[in-house]
């Protein structure tokens, strides 16, 4: 996994179980001028965020700039399947970024609208929840 999406310092593994409520934070602009923001709750693992910014530096190399607003840092646990009951909760499985509704993922500026739109639908195929786009 790459190490620029997970945690360095992790004192617990097992954390509580999300819950998806109506996000009151990150739901601003504050570098760019577009921003991709979920309308729906879900899960990010770090290879579709990863596979999202390689889309998004494919299309605007150096025409703008783009900074991702999120970081997996939630982690999932899994039980083994032959388990009996009781135990503890399992083992770590991975890192995921719980998404709320309102939450903005990307934020890029130096762009137009023409060239966000494309940027858009390419990244809307690679992520699990919908998103739509916005403007400061």
């Amino acid at each position: 996994m790459n190490q620029l999406l997970c945690p360095k310092n992790i004192k617990l593994y097992n954390n509580h179980n999300y819950k998806f409520k109506h996000i009151h934070r990150n739901n601003i602009l504050h570098y760019g001028d577009w921003g991709i923001i979920a309308t729906n709750e879900g899960i990010l693992t770090p290879n579709q965020i990863e596979a999202s910014r390689c889309s998004l530096s494919k299309y605007i190399k150096n025409i703008g700039k783009v900074w991702i607003k999120i970081f997996p840092t939630h982690a999932v646990t899994k039980r083994i399947k032959d388990s009996r009951m009781g135990s503890g909760k399992g083992r770590f499985l991975k890192w995921v970024y719980v998404v709320r509704p309102g939450d903005i993922i990307f934020e890029a500026t130096f762009l137009s609208l023409k060239f966000m739109l494309k940027i858009f639908k390419s990244i809307r195929n690679k992520l699990p929840i919908k998103i739509k786009l916005i403007y400061k």
